[in-house]
């Protein structure tokens, strides 16, 4: 029995799939979909998956899930996608951009814009978890996953305007600090710069199957 266990839909947490453990002592592999929003944020860059990490993250459940993988016994690996786009994303992240295009808004983006961060289609997220199905290379192991290109958030922006057909659109740049947003997310991205040890390299999942 293999068990793929995806985030945003079951798993978040380490008392979601302690359960699936013990319900399935004779598991050949659990491949667990944790994030790359798990990382201790840092001045070096990009992380790599021996980084530090963050317990206040507000992804420690998927730091703990992980904790428990490792000490279960069990056959694990742990793939940690960087912002995934493409069909049926439960996560606003290109759509976010596409529904003020649409609807002839500007576009408000933190800070400068300048800051630099990565995306990856879901497409490539897939190619991974099959690379590390059933592979030896991939037992206990975490594989960091993102596109191979960097993007500003403005430059971001002006791709989905142009995938979409849309004019060029209008940026209007703020500083968070003069908004209380309160809880909501105001901006899909963290408002900082983001890289990964991509894709292509030595902890991609492109090794894993060579």
């Amino acid at each position: 029995v293999v068990t793929l266990l995806c985030h945003g839909v079951s798993g978040r947490e380490a008392t979601e799939v302690s359960p699936i453990l013990e319900a399935l002592p004779n598991l050949e592999q659990f491949i667990y979909c944790s994030s790359a929003g798990v990382y201790l944020k840092s001045d070096l860059l990009p992380h790599f998956e021996t980084d530090a990490v963050d317990p206040k993250s507000r992804h420690k459940g998927k730091l703990e899930t992980e904790s428990l993988l490792e000490t279960s016994g069990v056959n694990w690996t742990s793939i940690r996608p960087v912002y995934i786009y493409g069909p049926l994303n439960y996560n606003p992240v290109e759509e976010w951009f596409f529904h003020r295009l649409k609807a002839g808004r500007p576009i408000p983006i933190p800070n400068a814009g300048n800051q630099i961060t990565q995306l990856g289609h879901v497409k490539d997220l897939a190619t991974a978890f099959i690379k590390v199905l059933g592979n030896p290379k991939a037992s206990k192991q975490v594989y960091n996953i993102s596109g191979s290109k960097y993007v500003t958030f403005d430059g971001l922006a002006r791709a989905c305007a142009k995938a979409g057909g849309f004019p060029e659109p209008e940026i209007i740049h703020y500083n968070p600090k003069d908004f209380d947003f309160g809880k909501k997310k105001a901006f899909p991205f963290r408002d900082q710069v983001f890289l990964l040890h991509h894709a292509l390299k030595k902890y991609s999942y492109y090794s894993v199957a060579d």
